[in-house]
């Protein structure tokens, strides 16, 4: 009997500038590697963190995020997500939640898009902002 492929698990934020979040899916991807997980990050704005991503074996996308509503920004999230074919999509932080649910909450999900879990804190991505809160999510 063969083995499955590995789990796979697609981890989406804002940005890759050095900070907790970052830090965390550095050892996320550490680990992740360590015990036959797939891992990768799909980001909105590059940093600091996307070599040591890269270094530590997870894959680093970025799909530059316009200013304002980005219209084309699903479809690149899409089809990112169908090239790489994740198990789960995680997300980080406000801006990467609601760019990962809005297509389920319109019921225009694409095809093969994969379970969501959202774990966020903090402000939704953008330097200055005094929105702070926190939510967490699961849409299967």
């Amino acid at each position: 009997m063969t083995n499955p492929r590995p789990l796979a698990a697609a981890h989406l934020l804002w940005g890759l500038e050095m900070g907790g979040i970052q830090r965390s899916l550095l050892s996320l991807a550490r680990h992740g590697a360590a015990a036959g997980l797939r891992t990768r990050v799909i980001a909105f704005h590059g940093g600091a963190a996307a070599p040591l991503l890269e270094e530590a074996g997870c894959p680093v996308a970025v799909l530059p995020k316009r200013p304002g509503f980005d219209r084309t920004l699903t479809a690149r999230l899409a089809s990112e997500l169908a090239r790489e074919r994740p198990d789960l999509l995680h997300c980080h932080d406000f801006t990467a939640c609601f760019w990962a649910t809005a297509p389920r909450a319109a019921s225009v999900s694409p095809r093969g898009w994969p379970p969501c879990t959202a774990g966020c804190s903090g402000s939704p991505g953008r330097s200055g902002s005094s929105t702070s809160g926190s939510c967490a999510a699961w849409t299967g």
